[in-house]
């Protein structure tokens, strides 16, 4: 009789157990025109997947349709399908995906999600809210994001430099300068290249009235500042604007599918941004990266695959599925399911311009500094002595992982 070995590429524990189908060409469908940019026909496609609630990919589609709505600038939507996202990975599975989860390996699990993938849903979560003006719901987002950056030891690391990047720029629209102080503090430890933590103590401690402090974090800023154009904190800088852009670079980290959860680099070629903007370029600067979280915390994961049940539980499922298609199914660890749309970095740079009405252009640099690919942004305001957020996703489309599995 015909053996195959992966049970859960077919997808038959689906069929038997959770009565859907794990291969949704809505999501392939969406998967294709995001890799393309088309993010709001992307959404279109995949919002049809909101349905499909017993699916074991279920989390994957809800995060994913979640973050190419955010890109196409639909919030709101956004918002409801991060929060269902992260209820999906956490939620209490009903008689038949329980059934599912303990005997069966591998994918043909419900997904529960990696720490770092928990850690990443609350941020991206945040900042869906920071952009919607909800700034104390961003700061509780960012914070639970802090709380579950925990790692191969069980230690919370605490580390997640865009986390207390946003949860600073959070408490700085609560008007609470001593939380963001702290904030940013944390993005100077963990970031110490990255200019722009040091520019917001300076700005906080001038507010503050400790010019001294002012005056050496300010400093601080200065020797990292590589682009032409320096923010000033002088009485003058509320005659400008300052556009701040976010960017997301790059491809996330892969599964290799072993049994202690390896986590694979990928192979991106993006290496850098610039923003083009009144004829000026302006380089951005990394503040983290997603693989290094993900390869610290690989020992510490909600789903895990390591094998759950018993060789008499695996028995009892080829027996069923054998009986059922008349195929011999042997039942393994592999799974190198992922949160396909993870990005791999996130790079921020602030331009200060005087008020008016600008159209930058986004450069992607490769490893040398070529460029890569140039992109115009939608036409941005700039009001004096306030932040303008801009929001972008710098890559070149899915790259293969930096090792075979």
């Amino acid at each position: 009789m015909r053996r195959i070995r992966n049970f859960a590429s077919i997808g038959i524990a689906l069929v038997i157990f959770a009565g859907c189908a794990a291969d949704r060409p809505q999501y392939h469908s969406g998967l294709s025109l995001y890799n393309v940019g088309n993010y709001s026909d992307a959404e279109k496609k995949m919002s049809a997947l909101k349905s499909f609630t017993n699916d074991l990919e279920y989390p994957i589609y809800m995060l994913d349709l979640a973050y190419v709505a955010e890109l196409a600038g639909d919030e709101k939507n956004a918002q409801i399908y991060y929060l269902t996202g992260i209820a999906a990975m956490e939620q209490k599975l009903n008689d038949a995906l329980k059934t599912v989860q303990v005997v069966s390996p591998g994918e043909a699990k419900f997904y529960r999600g990696d720490q770092f993938e928990h850690v990443f849903a609350h941020l991206f979560l945040g900042r869906v809210f920071f952009r919607l003006g909800q700034y104390n719901d961003a700061r509780i987002e960012f914070q639970k994001a802090d709380e579950l950056d925990i790692s191969a030891n069980n230690l919370t690391e605490h580390d997640v430099s865009i986390a207390h990047y946003f949860a600073g720029e959070s408490y700085l629209k609560l008007e609470d300068s001593n939380g963001a102080a702290v904030a940013f503090r944390n993005v100077c430890r963990f970031e110490p290249n990255f200019p722009y933590g040091y520019l917001e103590l300076a700005k906080i401690s001038e507010g503050l009235g400790r010019y001294n402090d002012a005056k050496n974090y300010y400093n601080d800023y200065l020797k990292r500042e590589t682009n032409s154009d320096k923010i000033k904190i002088d009485e003058e800088s509320d005659k400008t604007g300052i556009l701040v852009a976010l960017i997301d670079v790059g491809d996330g980290p892969y599964r290799a599918g072993t049994v202690n959860n390896l986590k694979v680099k990928s192979e991106y070629p993006e290496s850098g941004v610039k923003i083009l903007v009144d004829n000026r370029l302006y380089r951005a600067y990394k503040l983290d990266e997603v693989f290094p979280h993900a390869k610290h915390e690989a020992g510490k994961v909600v789903h895990t695959a390591k094998e759950v049940g018993t060789r008499l539980a695996r028995k009892a499922i080829e027996i069923i599925a054998e009986k059922e298609t008349g195929v011999r199914f042997d039942v393994d660890e592999h799974d190198t399911r992922r949160w396909d749309m993870m990005p791999g970095e996130f790079h921020v740079v602030q331009i200060p311009l005087q008020p008016g009405s600008y159209t930058p252009q986004m450069v992607l640099l490769g490893r040398n500094n070529s460029e890569l690919s140039s992109q115009k942004i939608n036409r941005v305001t700039i009001i004096a002595g306030q932040k303008t957020f801009i929001f972008l996703r710098g890559w070149t489309g899915w790259h293969r992982p930096a090792m075979p599995f």
